[in-house]
């Protein structure tokens, strides 16, 4: 039994007897009034359906099929039944005119479908409100959800960058259900994952910012040699990247490289004389002059890599 909420249903005429109709969140109460209708049923009915929202409210969104679970609900619906003399009858008569076992049946066979039908209704609203929250994710695309044995399945794609679809369905309060995950593995080309994508590959230093907008990475800043000259190497690995615009990046030097290829040079050194000879031969002698020169640039390196820990503390 349905009501239409948007039309505003308030009562029907079903045969002699007056169906009036009062709503709420999870369940709805039908009075059969015969003759005329009382001013304040309306507004006694409401009054009982917030009183049974109120004491059971928990237990009709959870309804399952079984009254027995509402066995004091006749307190509250027998506050809804009425009776009017007529002039000349006494009351005894106008009780045993009125059916109000038949009214009380009615009123809770009517109460229980509809507050099952609500139930679904609230469960199919979160349902589609969680698939939506999915799909908003940046990385993750739903192609299909449905609900088959009382189990919901959730079919799409997965970028590895992309949030775990796990931590979603835990961390969502109002959709506390058991949900199978059928996704396949692709790479988004959404900026946010994108982004990611290159901080994983790239591992840019603190002086390089980058920017990424429709295929196209810009990079700025300074960075050491071997850092860009790599750039060309790492930029196939970075889905979602078609251009690569590197003219304000500018190389610094490798202090550190440059360090290990002069102690390289330095004990790479070989300086020999002839056989039964003090001298020196023409080629030692400068290999001699390379050796001060490296150990001369070797000092220079060392001394303004101190003045540069210096001035950072």
């Amino acid at each position: 039994f349905v009501v239409d909420r948007q039309q505003n249903v308030k009562s029907i005429k079903f045969g002699q007897l007056n169906l009036l109709f009062e709503a709420g969140p999870h369940a709805i109460i039908v009075a059969a009034v015969r003759g005329l209708i009382p001013s304040d049923l309306q507004i006694t009915m409401r009054e009982q359906l917030e009183e049974l929202h109120r004491q059971y409210g928990s237990m009709l969104e959870a309804y399952d099929g079984n009254a027995e679970q509402f066995p004091d609900t006749f307190e509250q619906l027998d506050c809804c039944l009425l009776s009017k003399k007529k002039d000349g009858e006494t009351k005894q008569d106008d009780d045993k005119s009125i059916p109000w076992p038949a009214i009380i049946a009615l009123s809770i066979l009517l109460l229980l479908p509809i507050a099952w039908w609500l139930k679904n209704l609230t469960e199919e609203n979160k349902w589609n409100n969680f698939i939506a929250n999915l799909q908003a994710e940046p990385g993750i695309v739903v192609l299909s959800h449905h609900k088959h044995d009382g189990e919901y399945i959730v079919s799409g794609l997965l970028d590895p960058l992309a949030k775990n679809p796990e931590e979603i369905i835990a961390s969502d309060q109002n959709f506390a259900k058991k949900v199978q995950l059928n996704m396949e593995s692709y790479y988004s080309n959404e900026s946010e994952i994108v982004s990611k994508r290159l901080n994983t590959i790239l591992q840019p230093p603190a002086t390089v910012t980058t920017r990424y907008e429709n295929g196209k990475l810009q990079i700025k800043g300074e960075a050491e040699e071997h850092w860009v000259t790599d750039l060309s190497n790492k930029l196939p690995f970075i889905w979602g990247v078609s251009s690569l615009d590197v003219s304000d990046l500018r190389p610094i030097e490798d202090i550190g490289l440059q360090i290990n290829q002069l102690v390289g040079s330095i004990e790479d050194m070989v300086i020999e004389f002839a056989p039964n000879s003090t001298e020196l031969t023409f080629n030692d002698s400068s290999l001699l002059s390379r050796l001060a020169e490296d150990i001369l640039s070797f000092k220079h390196i060392y001394i303004n890599l101190i003045k540069c820990l210096k001035s950072e503390f």
